[in-house]
């Protein structure tokens, strides 16, 4: 099994997760749905939870990812990632241990 076989990819192309709402959830939806992989950039945490529920209903059994950039972040952001199930998470410009 290669990766794009685990990440369910009909092509190897990764849309970037860009923040300030550039990278929400309408295109990485668009993204996902013609087999490339469907990156969310950041965003407030409800506003989040929506885009990868978004990319969900437009692209059935495909991969969502998300971008969160670490000195941002907070518990409602990882608590979006987990509750809906995103299959990758991209944590940029650092991490913390307690995350």
């Amino acid at each position: 099994m290669d990766v794009l076989d685990r990440l369910r990819l009909d092509v190897p192309v990764v849309r970037a997760g860009m923040g300030g709402r550039v990278a929400g959830g309408v295109l990485a939806g668009a993204v996902a749905a013609t087999g490339g992989l469907g990156t969310i950039g950041m965003l407030p945490p409800d506003h989040l939870h929506s885009a990868i529920s978004r990319v969900r209903d437009e692209a059935p059994g495909r991969s969502a990812a998300v971008n969160l950039l670490m000195p941002f972040a907070r518990r409602g952001h990882v608590r979006a990632c987990l509750e809906t199930n995103a299959d990758i998470v991209v944590l940029a410009f650092g991490a913390t241990r307690h995350w």
